[in-house]
This record gives C-alpha cells, sequence and structure tokens, in this order.
C-alpha cells in the first residue's frame, strides 16, 4: 500500500491539514457490519468507555502492525506542518473519522463502538499535541455524524460528513440509530462525550467560517425533502478549537 504523507492547503484564515487514511488492517470495521439502534436501555447498561470495533485491537500485536506505524509517522509529521503558521483555525481532513461512534452489537448487548482504533492509537503513540483545531471533516461512514467532546481539553469535534452517499428518501437500513443517548454517560479515551447525534437522510454539510476570525465558526448539516419525504431539520454545530492529542490507547503496549 502506498501513502500520501500529510500536507497542508492554507486560506486567509484557515489552514486546513489532510491526511490518506483510507487504508485500516483490522479484521471488523464499520464496512462489515451494519449498524443498528443503540437503544435506551443499552445506553442505561452500558458501561462508561467506549470500546474499538476491532477487539484485538487492546493487545499488543497492533502495536507492530505497519498500517500503526504509518499512521503514527503521519500524525508526528502535522506538528512540522503547522510550524510558523499565521492561520488562526485549524482543521484536519481525513478520509476515516478518528473517534465516530458507532452500535453494531445485537440488540440484547449493551457494547457502544468506536468507527477503528488504529488511527486513535496512532495518535497516541505519535504523542502530539495540536491546538486551535476546530474540527475532523471525514467521510467513509454514509450517514451524517458529528461527536462533540466536554469541556476545552476533550477532542477536536468528529464532523463526518458521509451522507451524500446514503439513500435519498430514508435512513440507513431503515432503523434510528440512537446515538444521542451516549450524551454526558460514555468516554472515549477518557473523554467524555456531552453531544453525539447520527442521522442516515441524504444530505451535504456546509461549514461556515467567518471572515472575523474571532466569531465563532460553525456546521450545518442538511437534509434533502421533497413532496413524499420530509426530512430532518437542520443540524448547526458551533465550533471550538480543542488539541488533536491522545493521552490514552485503545491497545496496551
Amino acid at each position: 500500500m502506498t501513502y500520501t504523507d500529510p500536507y497542508r492547503v492554507q486560506f486567509a484564515n484557515d489552514l486546513w491539514l489532510v491526511m490518506d487514511v483510507g487504508e485500516v488492517k483490522q479484521s471488523k470495521n464499520i464496512d462489515s457490519y451494519a449498524p443498528v439502534e443503540y437503544t435506551a436501555a443499552e445506553a442505561a447498561n452500558a458501561a462508561p468507555a467506549v470500546e474499538p470495533l476491532n477487539t484485538a485491537c487492546a493487545t499488543s500485536s497492533i502495536f507492530g502492525d505497519d498500517t500503526v506505524s504509518v499512521y503514527t509517522s503521519q500524525f508526528a509529521q502535522l506538528t512540522s506542518l503547522v510550524s510558523g503558521t499565521t492561520q488562526s483555525r485549524l482543521w484536519v481532513g481525513a478520509h476515516r473519522p478518528f473517534y465516530g461512534l458507532v452500535n453494531v452489537q445485537p440488540a440484547d448487548e449493551a457494547t457502544l463502538t468506536s468507527f477503528d482504533c488504529e488511527l486513535a492509537t496512532s495518535i497516541y503513540l505519535s504523542n502530539i499535541s495540536i491546538s486551535g483545531v476546530l474540527g475532523v471533516v471525514s467521510g467513509h461512514f454514509h450517514a451524517f455524524e458529528i461527536v462533540e467532546f466536554d469541556g476545552p481539553t476533550g477532542f477536536p469535534t468528529t464532523i463526518v460528513i458521509g451522507n451524500s452517499g446514503t439513500q435519498l428518501a430514508t435512513p440507513r437500513q431503515g432503523q434510528p440509530f440512537g446515538i444521542e443517548r451516549v450524551n454526558g454517560k460514555r468516554t472515549v479515551l477518557g473523554e467524555l462525550v456531552s453531544n453525539a447525534q447520527t442521522i442516515g437522510e441524504f444530505g451535504f454539510g456546509i461549514i461556515n467560517v467567518p471572515s472575523d476570525d474571532t466569531a465563532i465558526a460553525t456546521n450545518t448539516a442538511k437534509f434533502l425533502s421533497d413532496e413524499a419525504f420530509q426530512g430532518h431539520t437542520d443540524v448547526m454545530t458551533e465550533l471550538l478549537p480543542k488539541a488533536l492529542h491522545a493521552s490514552e490507547s485503545f491497545a496496551t503496549p
């Protein structure tokens, strides 16, 4: 597999860090397991910590995986890409979410999982802390998802805009996701999820970056409607600067 090194795209007040993270080797991932609803009972009964979708990630074997080595190097390169920047807002663009949430368990189980562990583990191993990141924008998962983390030290907001690749009129698989039931109850690598929502309707996202770099940037998810189908109302999220970092890992070295 050939990987492209991270690169930067500069605007007047914004700097985008673009990463090539399309390949993972974990045996279990969202490509093979359709999500199911995260029910109220699951939300009430599950342990607070979110687990990796690939349970093998909890072993030391992942630290010798060449994919993790490549991504650890890529994340380490981000520090040099932001060195000396004058842009006040930073963004990360990547195909796969770093801290997305999904439930793929049968209805009688209560485990909530993160999309993968290779990327999150690589952030941890790279030992980076890049301040001023307003959002990590990705796709891969064919739905809209927003995940916000509690407090000024939490992870940057996860924005998944993958719903331009889902059905035009109906939610994915025809079921609700229920991820909002995680709010204030679950942690991802020690960081509390303050707000999460997943909507599987066809639509797109608009990131608004005011010319006044002291004003708050926002992401607005829009969903299409017609005479036969009423789409979800807009979901607007304020994007506050956080540090891209990880003080914990899904795996234990």
